[in-house]
C-alpha cells in the first residue's frame, strides 16, 4: 500500500501484511515526524492512501491503535506477551544480546494488532487465558510467514521441548518456567533447533 503524509506530502510504501484487514491504525511519518491516521476503507488498488492527520481531540480517540514497529533494516525482531516480570526481563536481555530489537504489547487486543502490523522474526507469549486469541492469530497466518517466525510458547510445564505440547499448541518450542536459572541456554536451543527444522527451506 502507499501512503501519503498530509501533513509534509511524503509518499512511501508499507508491506501490505502489515496492513490490518479492517478499522483503523495509526502511524508516524518518518519524513516529518508528524503523526498521522489511516481508516481502512474501499480504495482503488495502487492508489496512494492520504493519511489523515490525528490530533488529539480532533477525533474521537480509538478504541484501540498501533503504530508499525520500526526497526533498522536487516534486523531482527522479536515480539514478546509476557505477564510474569521476572521472565520478561530475562528474555528481554537474552535478545537483546543477540541482536534482537524487541516489540511488546500490554493487552491482548494491542498483541493482534501488532501481530497483524509487523513482521517478527520470533514471538514469545507466556501461557495465560489470553493465550488462546493471539495463537489463533498466529494459525492464521499463510504458511510461509509461519514457516519464517520461530513461536516460543512460555508455560508451566514439566520440562521444556515437549513435542506434545508444541504439536498441541502449535508453536516451535515449550520452554518450561522452571528453566529461569539456565534461560539464556534455552532460547539458544530454541534458535538452533528453529535453524535445523527450517534448513531445508533455505537450501540453495
Amino acid at each position: 500500500m502507499r501512503l501519503q503524509c498530509q501533513d509534509c506530502g511524503k509518499q512511501f510504501k508499507l508491506p501490505q501484511e502489515k496492513i490490518p484487514e479492517s478499522g483503523h491504525f495509526v502511524f508516524t511519518c518518518p519524513n516529518c515526524k508528524k503523526k498521522n491516521r489511516i481508516d481502512i476503507g474501499p480504495a482503488p488498488e495502487n492508489s496512494p492512501l492520504t493519511a489523515e492527520r490525528y490530533e488529539s481531540g480532533s477525533l474521537p480517540p480509538p478504541e484501540a491503535r498501533v503504530e508499525p514497529d520500526l526497526f533498522p533494516p536487516g534486523s531482527k525482531a522479536g515480539f514478546l506477551y509476557i505477564q510474569d516480570e521476572s521472565w520478561s526481563l530475562k528474555i528481554q536481555d537474552c535478545l537483546a544480546a543477540k541482536g534482537y530489537y524487541l516489540s511488546q504489547a500490554n493487552t491482548t487486543q494491542e498483541g493482534i494488532l501488532k501481530l497483524r502490523l509487523n513482521l517478527y522474526d520470533m514471538v514469545c507469549i507466556e501461557e495465560s487465558p489470553d493465550t488462546e486469541a493471539l495463537l489463533h492469530e498466529i494459525s492464521l497466518w499463510p504458511g510461509r510467514r509461519r514457516r519464517e517466525v520461530n513461536c516460543l510458547l512460555l508455560g508451566d510445564y514439566q520440562r521444556s521441548f515437549d513435542p506434545a505440547i508444541a504439536f498441541l499448541r502449535a508453536v516451535n518450542s515449550a520452554i518450561s518456567k522452571q528453566d529461569f536459572e539456565t534461560a539464556e541456554h534455552i532460547l539458544e536451543q530454541a534458535d538452533e533447533q528453529f535453524d535445523k527444522c527450517t534448513e531445508p527451506w533455505h537450501a540453495v
